[in-house]
């Protein structure tokens, strides 16, 4: 998702020829992001992630953090509360949301970029409350 987003708003064409190649040297994940952020007016939210950069590795790359979620009991079996199924498809929907905007945006659609953050935002909060996005 962060080359995605930084080639479409952040690379330059020679970038963009050598990525279609698989042979750009990407920035590393920090500048990165603090593009991602300026490009997209996003208010420090992409570099406010690489605190978690491990730990999303570690999950998405069967790291240790997967990989302990694997066994119960001395059974190979997934091993996760309902508390970690939540936060994992909040996160997946808030990255849903998130792209939304930023195709929006890409595409100088402002008004819905705007409503899209809305929503976004809207959506954290019923997070952060516990509540649906029903209520």
């Amino acid at each position: 998702m962060f080359r995605a987003l930084w080639i479409n708003k952040g690379a330059d064409e020679t970038q963009i020829e050598k990525a279609s190649q698989d042979k750009l040297q990407f920035p590393r994940l920090s500048q990165m992001l603090a593009e991602i952020d300026q490009n997209y007016a996003t208010d420090n939210f992409f570099q406010s992630l690489e605190l978690a950069w491990r730990a999303m590795c570690s999950y998405t790359h069967s790291g240790s953090l997967q990989i302990a979620r694997r066994f119960t009991n001395g059974e190979v079996k997934p091993n996760y509360s309902d508390a970690e199924i939540l936060e994992a498809l909040n996160a997946t929907t808030t990255a849903l949301i998130l792209l939304t905007r930023m195709f929006f945006v890409s595409m100088g659609c402002h008004g819905d970029a705007v409503e899209t953050q809305n929503m976004m935002l809207k959506y954290g909060a019923a997070q952060n409350r516990g509540d649906s996005l029903s209520d």
